[in-house]
């Protein structure tokens, strides 16, 4: 990948930005493998699903610098804490790039003042934009306070109008502490209400799944849609009466594996991500699919039947004390979706009684350390 950014040392986001991509994969996959050798036999391992080399992310996070009327959307370098303008970042598609740019522009004609991390002043701090796999936007302004909304709402008509591409959604999230967090607990939608991110799983076959501002979703659509896919033709392996998937975010793994014979359960601890799983269930139909909200472990074991398919896709830290409830339940089959191998290899290791038949490699963040691993589980014995 040839990035200006990275070559003039205005950014150092990406880690691996040196290698070609091949080079890349092949030592990422040689690194996942070997973290996991304890539990995952060679011979079970396929191909990795590889990403394309640019414009493969469909999310952006712009911190917030310059000042007022000169707005750069990129990163803060300290000890000064200038803005440096990442709108054209390659790892973005054009579009992205061409709405960051007019939002931009906008937030300067609103004399809108970025905070400052040393004052602790200013108002607008991060913006937060989504591109659907139809070329369509959720956008997020990341504010210090309430006394912006009505100024942004005000001229809210003027930003759709004027827009490159469609925005569905716009919010405003409030996240009044000075530390580095990005989002706060309060989110305030200003248009819309989700996203539509339709992922292909096979020619002819579409997973109408729907973002609200603030849910989780894989940063790397096209991936994201061999991971869905990988989980369907396992799950056709195992066969399962019952699928229940926990953290299931906005129904991802659920509405892919929703079969018509098949009772599929789907637990989140987001209202929102639930109420968007619940509205993507109805437009395909899928009357045999239940969505809760709450605590995982209090909602499903007594929903986990012999024959039962579990799927976790848990945060970084991994599933912690999950790991003895699964061991209670026994679910027949497990598929475990994880960003960090090392805690997936810790949970694996625990997971006494479990031999793992396939495991795929899948590249949702090239040009860094991070990598996306899934793995089906099989009982073994009891």
């Amino acid at each position: 990948m040839r990035c200006s950014y990275w070559q003039a040392g205005r950014c150092r986001s990406c880690d691996l930005a040196d290698p070609s991509y091949d080079r890349q994969l092949q030592a990422k996959v040689g690194a996942v493998t070997a973290a996991l050798a304890g539990s995952v036999r060679a011979e079970a391992w396929l191909p990795p699903a590889a990403s394309e080399p640019i414009a493969f992310r469909n999310k952006a996070k712009f911190c917030v610098g310059g000042n007022r009327g000169r707005l750069t959307f990129g990163l803060l370098t300290p000890p000064r804490y200038r803005g440096v303008d990442l709108t054209h970042c390659p790892l973005y598609p054009r579009q992205l790039h061409e709405l960051a740019r007019h939002v931009r522009t906008w937030a300067n004609t609103l004399r809108l003042r970025p905070y400052s991390v040393r004052e602790r002043t200013g108002e607008l701090k991060y913006v937060l934009i989504t591109q659907s796999p139809r070329g369509r936007f959720l956008l997020r302004l990341v504010v210090r306070s309430p006394r912006v909304l009505g100024l942004l709402a005000s001229h809210l008509p003027e930003l759709m109008h004027t827009a490159p591409h469609p925005i569905d959604v716009v919010s405003a999230n409030i996240q009044p502490k000075p530390a580095a967090i990005v989002e706060g607990p309060e989110e305030r939608i200003l248009y819309g209400s989700r996203l539509a991110m339709d992922l292909e799983l096979a020619p002819q076959t579409l997973l109408p799944l729907l973002l609200p501002p603030g849910a989780f979703f894989q940063t790397n659509t096209a991936v994201a849609s061999q991971l869905y896919a990988q989980a369907v033709e396992w799950a056709t392996l195992a066969d399962p009466a019952t699928v229940m998937d926990l953290y299931c975010g906005v129904g991802g793994f659920a509405l892919a594996l929703a079969e018509a014979h098949r009772t599929v359960y789907g637990i989140e601890v987001t209202p929102s991500a639930i109420e968007a799983a619940r509205a993507s269930a109805r437009l395909m139909e899928a009357a045999n699919v239940t969505f809760d909200t709450g605590d995982a472990t209090a909602l499903a074991l007594h929903r986990l039947t012999p024959g039962s398919l579990l799927v976790v896709n848990p945060p970084r830290r991994g599933l912690t004390t999950l790991v003895d409830w699964i061991q209670d339940a026994c679910p027949d089959h497990i598929i475990y979706s994880s960003c960090n191998p090392t805690t997936l290899a810790r949970d694996l290791d625990k997971l006494a009684g479990y031999t793992a038949r396939s495991a795929r490699l899948f590249d949702m963040f090239p040009y860094t350390l991070h990598a996306e691993v899934a793995v089906l589980l099989e009982r073994t014995r009891t």
